[in-house]
């Protein structure tokens, strides 16, 4: 009976001690992957974010240079030929209209 005592404490302090490693090792890669993964995500996440927003502003401001390059251009150009064929027609009508003049000195009748 002394030895079965013996044995059956043995194997009882030898199952509470598995089990208790076991339990510990276990709730400590738990956490640790747990620890891991949320370090990872939050990470990820950060980044993910700051280079969305980084290149949504990049991207905002490219668009918003080439809008307005493109409409101070376009109405440059616009503005351009205007004034060009402006004063094209006005010197073509001022010349017509002293070439016309100085031809006919007895004037327009």
């Amino acid at each position: 009976s002394k030895i079965s005592y013996y044995y059956y404490y043995y194997y009882y302090y030898y199952y509470y001690y598995y089990y208790y490693y076991y339990y510990y090792y276990y709730y400590y890669y738990y956490y640790y992957y747990y620890y891991y993964y949320y370090y990872y995500y939050y990470y990820y996440y950060y980044y993910y974010y700051y280079y969305y927003y980084y290149y949504y502003y990049y991207y905002y401001y490219y668009y918003y240079y080439y809008y307005y390059y493109y409409y101070y251009y376009y109405y440059y150009y616009y503005y351009y030929y205007y004034y060009y064929y402006y004063y094209y027609y006005y010197y073509y009508y001022y010349y017509y209209y002293y070439y016309y003049y100085y031809s006919h000195p007895e004037g327009y009748n």
